[in-house]
């Protein structure tokens, strides 16, 4: 026997106790695991006075934790907690029955150490919660199954003195005005571990694979035996697991505990109660929050309502006021709770939405807490609680399974379209110019559009598409108001409202009215401002905007451009613009800038016939460039006639010469420059153009361009027109580089054959400047009779 051989309190203790009061000197993950196996071993002689003794060791062991490597190590922290109790459930097992050692273990160890660490917010709570209701639930299981009565006497002694000396610094801690809020959301987080049963704590737990025969589970269990499962095998069955056991925790709990702390919550929640009512005091109204968030009963709610008489909540529908009536948790939500949310000077309301959250799971079905929140709706509650009502559905799972049918429902649906209209239609002189008067509400529509469950729209999608009707609808005002109204408009917070709908719709379909809203956006974003009247950082918002809603479209499966209105419309609405509307030098600017951002992101769809189709769409058909050819001015004329190198027929003489409009652009010098833009954007990605649309967009570009050399002292707003070709790169030796023009020379030559004038006018430009070689030239202009046809 070693100890024979050794002095115990002179040479081993005092250094073992230095060791652990100092938290093992850096070593406690070593040390402190082989501590409840040294004690163990210990002969009756060497641990004599017992009393004593283990209230000096457990005393030692608890110290260590103030050493302030525990304090940034939780591994050693870990250590000390597991130790503690191991040592603590040893000692009691072998002193059961021995009240001074029982009392000094609970009174003097164990209440002392869950009161330390509630003071100090460092220590890891957690880690001490689960090994104390490991504790108890060991403690529970030997009282309720042990044969001899009096050992089971013992323990339940144990527990109730446990529970008494608990209750007491729970109620110590609660019952003070300036309540410290690290120690009350303590005392809640504790009671929340300990109201689990023990199968849920060791879910908790990290897992071990091991071995579990069929015959181990009990019958009981039987039936929920597809919700268990070793890890990694279905982590969506643990989380019902775990669900479940919370949702029905009350009822797995031993009856040694169930009481106890039922009693002690209504007593701190009635304290708790008591300090929001008198004092209004935010730190109780929190930890009544989160102890109500976990013991949401029908009893407890019971009490917070004290002996109040049923007051009449205002006139309520029969359905409602008879839920009121049987319901104490939704008589309390009316008569108190709603209350408190409205007051105006309470702008962070989350600890009061959590309280409602808690009076909806006391509702017997979803159809009941639809019926309260659609009631809610009607007449209670604010725009801001709304708002945070919808905010933590978004953030928690249980939170939203609660009150989705609600979310999808028409009383809510219908209250944000009217929402969004008034918003959109605000007055620019009301008095009412707050600017988070406002915000919440534009926060609440842009949550509601962009939150998603299940890749579906957080309310029903009929009320989605209303609310952007409202959006289109308000944005396709601007042009009718001045720039100084735009800018206090609300055009900036639809742009960040369908930015953010656009933004978290990736891989969805966009409904119509979303294409809608993308044209318009896309038209405000290509015009200039003269006719928008939006001031720049407004353009630069629609830009933003506009891509992100584009974005979605690029990047969806199958045919982007038979599946998208926008695309098909912003392509004819850009044809109409070039060809139809006035436009000067730096209205095309504009257009061909937004029409650039377009196709870059263009650029990133998968559909690689997506660029070309979208050109094609924009491309005028044969009648329509003739159409565009003979409506530009004649005076070109002039120059090469009296020059010689042009001669014409009488027929020719017979056009009239009209004045050119000295500030807008001819239709056919704008749609050659914006085919060419789109071109030189599409072969970045060696898009194949169809038809030979290549040869044809150069052929008409070199048409523009000669009819504004040929003129006899262009105006400045056509040197203004090459200038800008050449700054954005709009040239025939840029675009003939960069595709297939194998077919350009035959269609120069058939044309100049056809119909002479500035066609024959180009070829020569181009032999003269030797853009062309003469082996290019002659398979074109000889022909076998010998004679040049141009």
């Amino acid at each position: 026997d070693c100890w024979l051989h050794v002095n115990a309190k002179k040479s081993v203790f005092p250094k073992l106790s230095a060791m652990v009061r100092e938290g093992g000197r850096g070593l406690a993950t070593v040390i402190y695991p082989y501590l409840l196996p040294f004690i163990s071993k210990l002969p009756q002689s060497i641990t004599d006075p017992k009393m004593d003794f283990f209230k000096n060791f457990l005393t030692s062991l608890v110290a260590g934790l103030s050493s302030e490597r525990m304090k940034t190590s939780f591994s050693e922290c870990s250590a000390v907690i597991s130790a503690f109790f191991e040592c603590l459930r040893f000692i009691m097992q072998q002193n059961l029955g021995e009240k001074e050692i029982e009392q000094m273990l609970v009174n003097d160890q164990l209440i002392p150490f869950i009161d330390a660490v509630l003071k100090d917010p460092v220590l890891e709570h957690e880690q001490l919660f689960n090994h104390l209701a490991e504790t108890l639930s060991s403690w529970e299981t030997k009282a309720d199954t042990e044969k001899d009565d009096k050992m089971a006497y013992n323990l339940e002694n144990v527990l109730l003195n446990f529970w008494e000396r608990l209750s007491d610094i729970c109620v110590k801690k609660i019952n003070e005005p300036e309540a410290d809020v690290q120690s009350i959301l303590g005392v809640s987080h504790l009671l929340q571990i300990l109201q689990k049963p023990k199968s849920s704590l060791k879910s908790n737990k990290k897992k071990i694979g091991k071995v579990r025969f069929a015959d181990e589970i009990p019958e009981s269990n039987k039936e929920n035996e597809k919700y268990v499962s070793s890890e990694g095998e279905n982590s969506e069955g643990s989380e019902l697991t775990e669900l479940f056991l919370t949702h029905n925790s009350s009822d797995l709990l031993s009856p040694l505990r169930k009481k106890p702390l039922e009693d002690l919550v209504c007593k701190l929640a009635e304290m708790s109660i008591n300090y929001v009512n008198e004092q209004k005091s935010e730190q109780h109204l929190r930890f009544l929050s989160t102890l109500l968030n976990s013991f949401s009963s029908s009893q407890v709610f019971k009490m917070l309502l004290g002996d109040e008489k049923q007051s009449i909540v205002k006139a309520k529908p029969l359905k409602i006021a008879k839920l009121i009536q049987k319901n104490s948790a939704v008589r309390f939500l009316y008569q108190k709770l709603i209350g408190w949310l409205n007051e105006d000077q309470r702008k962070d309301a989350g600890d009061l939405v959590d309280i409602l959250y808690s009076a909806l799971c006391c509702c017997d079905n979803d159809m009941e807490r639809k019926d309260v929140l659609d009631d809610l709706t009607e007449v209670d509650l604010t725009w801001n609680s709304l708002l945070q009502i919808i905010e933590k559905a978004c953030i928690s799972s249980d939170k939203l399974a609660l009150v989705i049918p609600w979310l999808r429902g028409d009383i809510l649906g219908d209250k944000l379209v009217n929402l969004a209209d008034c918003l959109c239609n605000k007055d620019f002189k009301s008095t009412v110019n707050s600017e988070s008067y406002f915000s919440e509400r534009w926060t609440l529509l842009s949550l509601v559009l962009s939150q998603h469950v299940k890749n579906d729209y957080l309310i029903g999608e009929v009320y989605v598409e209303r609310i952007i009707i409202k959006l289109h609808e308000s944005l396709s005002k601007t042009k009718k108001l001045s720039e100084a109204e735009n800018s206090d408009s609300s055009v900036s917070n639809i742009c960040d409202v369908a930015y953010k709908y656009f933004s978290s719709a990736k891989g969805c379909l966009l409904m119509p009215s979303s294409e809608d809203l993308l044209l318009t956006l896309f038209q405000l974003c290509a015009e200039s401002k003269e006719k928008t009247h939006l001031p720049d950082f407004l353009i630069c918002k629609l830009k933003n905007t506009l891509l992100s809603g584009v974005n979605v479209l690029v990047h969806r499966t199958g045919s982007t451009y038979k599946q998208s209105t926008f695309l098909r419309l912003s392509a004819l609405w850009l044809k109409n613009q070039v060809q139809s509307s006035p436009l000067d030098i730096k209205s095309l600017q504009v257009l061909l800038s937004a029409v650039e951002d377009l196709l870059n992101k263009f650029l990133e769809s998968e559909d690689t016939y997506l660029l070309g189709i979208y050109i094609g769409g924009v491309m005028p058909n044969n009648s329509e460039w003739e159409k565009m050819r003979q409506s530009l001015p004649m005076q070109w004329l002039h120059r090469p006639l009296l020059e010689g190198r042009l001669s014409l027929n009488y027929e020719c003489f017979k056009t009239d010469f009209k004045e050119q409009d000295t500030k807008t652009l001819p239709s056919h010098l704008c749609t050659s420059a914006l085919l060419s833009k789109m071109v030189l954007v599409a072969l970045k990605k060696e898009i194949v153009l169809e038809n030979n649309e290549l040869q044809e967009i150069i052929a008409e570009l070199l048409y523009s361009l000669q009819w504004c050399e040929e003129l006899d002292n262009p105006p400045i707003f056509l040197t203004g027109f090459c200038e800008m070709l050449q700054k954005m790169n709009i040239t025939y030796d840029n675009l003939r580089v960069l595709g297939n023009t194998s077919g350009f020379l035959q269609l120069l030559f058939n044309r100049s054959r056809e119909n002479g004038t500035l066609w024959s006018l180009i070829i020569a430009k181009l032999i003269l400047s030797r853009s062309i070689s003469s082996d290019e030239v002659k398979p074109h202009y000889k022909r076998k009779e010998g004679y040049s046809y141009f």
